[in-house]
C-alpha cells in the first residue's frame, strides 16, 4: 500500500505539471480549454486520496 502511496504521490506532482502545461498552451490556443478542465479535475481528485493517503501514512505516527 505505501508503494501506491508513492506512485501516486509523483503521478499527482506530474499530472499538476502536465496541467500547468496545458493551461499555457491554452492560452495560445482556443479549442484546449475542456482538455485543461478535466484535467484540473482528475489532478484535483488525485490530489485529495494523496493527501488523504499522506495522513494515513506519515501524518500521526504515534498512533501505530
Amino acid at each position: 500500500m505505501y508503494v501506491i502511496y508513492k506512485i501516486f504521490s509523483y503521478g499527482t506532482k506530474i499530472l499538476f505539471l502536465w496541467t500547468f502545461i496545458e493551461f499555457i498552451l491554452a492560452i495560445f490556443s482556443d479549442t484546449k480549454w475542456k482538455t485543461v478542465g478535466v484535467f484540473f479535475l482528475v489532478s484535483l481528485v488525485c490530489f485529495f486520496i494523496v493527501n488523504y493517503l499522506y495522513q494515513f501514512f506519515e501524518g500521526d505516527k504515534d498512533l501505530f
